[in-house]
């Protein structure tokens, strides 16, 4: 099922770039404003990857964290156990604003990184 339809030259562009990034073996931020459509985007490049699609895609609303899972090492456990869950698929992170400043550079590198992570290994 195609997720995002149309016919104009810009969803024609979108349409192309989704292809192209979902046969990527890179790491994908999509960000914007607030309701502009990133989680549908992240969903369809999830469904268009042959690796993944057949996987679990997991959505981690950080701002529905409790405060003190938002800050320290706890952030770290929660998106090791976000991978686990997506069993090799796809993890969405969303409303990362929420999570601490000092936290956000460790939490991207965690999951940009292609590697197993073990908890408290960070």
């Amino acid at each position: 099922m195609k997720l995002i339809v149309g016919q104009s030259d810009a969803i024609r562009q979108i349409d192309h770039s989704l292809s192209t990034l979902a046969a990527s073996e890179g790491t994908v931020c999509v960000y914007g404003e607030r309701g502009t459509g990133k989680t549908l985007i992240a969903q369809a490049i999830h469904a268009r990857d042959s690796r993944r699609a057949d996987r679990p895609l997991v959505v981690l609303h950080c701002a529905t964290l409790p405060a003190d899972s938002r800050d320290g090492d706890k952030i770290v456990d929660l998106l090791d156990g976000a991978s686990q869950v997506a069993r090799g698929g796809t993890v969405v992170l969303k409303q990362v604003a929420t999570l601490s400043p000092h936290r956000k550079p460790g939490s991207f590198a965690l999951s940009s990184s292609r590697k197993p992570f073990k908890p408290g290994s960070a």
